[in-house]
């Protein structure tokens, strides 16, 4: 029998914060997620996404360029990821004056931690890997309070069982 053909994939090497890769990758080994198999599959939304946000000005993509170099510690990883998925990042961060990097430090920050915005509220967002562990960790509660899923449920007794 012949072997499934596997999508040609790429290896890329991303430079980002340590303290977001470090939370970003606290949060997927809890979940029990691969790195390079998760971003597989969210990417293509994501530069579904970028794709639709504005191109950045050459004097905003330099501005950014110089901030990034001298802000913070960084890590350097590299990641295996399809071929299609890299070709397209590739084009939509250069179409959109995007820092790749940059946009994979958005990304693993966001996953991670949400958004904070002390400025509005109503503009939080909690993290969605941290909801997915909230809920996954503890599948009888409903995350959004503190209604047991299993309190509905009728328990029966010896009586009802043996009628």
């Amino acid at each position: 029998m012949p072997k499934a053909k596997t999508p040609s994939t790429q290896r890329v090497t991303i430079r980002i914060s340590k303290q977001v890769l470090e939370k970003f990758d606290e949060i997927l080994g809890l979940l029990h997620l691969r790195r390079d198999a998760y971003l597989n599959e969210i990417l293509p939304n994501e530069i579904d996404e970028l794709e639709q946000l504005p191109a950045n000005s050459e004097a905003a993509e330099h501005l950014l360029r110089a901030h990034r170099t001298v802000t913070k510690e960084t890590a350097r990883i590299a990641v295996t990821l399809e071929s299609s998925v890299v070709e397209r990042l590739n084009a939509v961060c250069k179409e959109k004056r995007v820092i790749r990097d940059a946009f994979f430090e958005t990304l693993f920050s966001f996953l991670a931690s949400g958004i904070e915005d002390e400025a509005d509220v109503f503009r939080c967002v909690a993290s969605p890997l941290w909801k997915a562990h909230a809920y996954l960790s503890e599948p009888g509660r409903d995350v959004d309070g503190n209604y047991n899923l299993y309190s509905g449920l009728h328990i029966l007794t010896l009586e009802e069982i043996f009628k």
